[in-house]
């Protein structure tokens, strides 16, 4: 054996160890570059012009939807109170007021169910821009006709 083997081999360790390395740095600075690209494109999908229309015009539509639903509740409900206020209801009658008050159920539980929807988007941190010029409100009462 000669000296000039043991070099040979500690060049050929020290190779070894430098081509390690970089493999691990490479696959290391792959996998950070790639989340912050899937970060960039969730952002601008998520964030971008085209999302936030969408998003505020949802907000709106609900917002109108539950105005509507809001002012039909109250008729059925004055429907009802003008039924309680007859003296001698037929049967027509009774039938008309169940239902009605069916109607009204369903109502009710249709509007619920849009202001908890609207409710739980409007605390996602991604479509709170949505109440922030107070044009919308920020939350809903689901427990209004109990």
């Amino acid at each position: 054996m000669s000296l000039f083997d043991n070099e040979e081999k500690r060049e050929g360790k020290r190779l070894i160890v430098i081509i390690t390395v970089t493999v691990v740095f490479l696959g290391l600075l792959g996998f950070v570059l790639n989340a912050v690209g899937t970060f960039g494109n969730t952002a601008v999908k998520e964030l971008g012009g085209d999302a936030l229309l969408r998003k505020y015009e949802w907000f709106k539509d609900a917002h109108n939807q539950l105005n509507a639903k809001t002012a039909n509740i109250k008729i059925y409900k004055a429907k009802l109170d003008a039924f309680k206020q007859l003296e001698n209801p037929d049967r027509t009658d009774k039938e008309n007021f169940a239902t009605w008050a069916q109607e009204l159920a369903g109502m009710q539980a249709s509007y619920n169910d849009l202001a908890a929807e609207y409710n739980s988007n409007m605390s996602k941190v991604n479509w709170k821009f949505c109440s922030g010029d107070n044009a919308l409100p920020r939350e809903y009462k689901t427990d209004e006709w109990v």
